[in-house]
């Protein structure tokens, strides 16, 4: 739980909060912050989509609430089921960036 709470204060408390200040528009600030969670995961194939669509929601969210608690715990549920719902081979222990090619599932 407490990378997730890293993960939002990174997206939304120093990205978002820029972005808005910049782009005057939630949606587009949304989409913006959305896209750029989802190439910090790149290149996991399972992460990119759902992060892509995730980063967007939360971003929104966030724009319109302002808290990040409900949004970390939301991840760290999310993030447990994708574990759960896609097979290792596939995720990679949810591994990113050159970490993803060095993984070696143990069977």
């Amino acid at each position: 739980m407490a990378f997730c709470l890293l993960q939002q204060v990174g997206l939304n408390s120093y990205l978002t909060n820029r972005l808005l200040a910049a782009l005057d528009s939630p949606v587009l600030t949304s989409l913006v912050a959305g896209t750029i969670f989802a190439a910090l995961h790149w290149p996991n194939p399972v992460l990119v989509p759902l992060t892509w669509i995730g980063g967007i929601a939360m971003s929104w969210l966030f724009a319109r609430e302002r808290n990040i608690l409900p949004l970390t715990i939301g991840q760290g549920i999310l993030g447990t089921l994708v574990w759960w719902a896609f097979p290792t081979a596939w995720h990679h222990a949810m591994r990113v960036g050159p970490g993803f090619y060095h993984f070696h599932p143990r069977y």
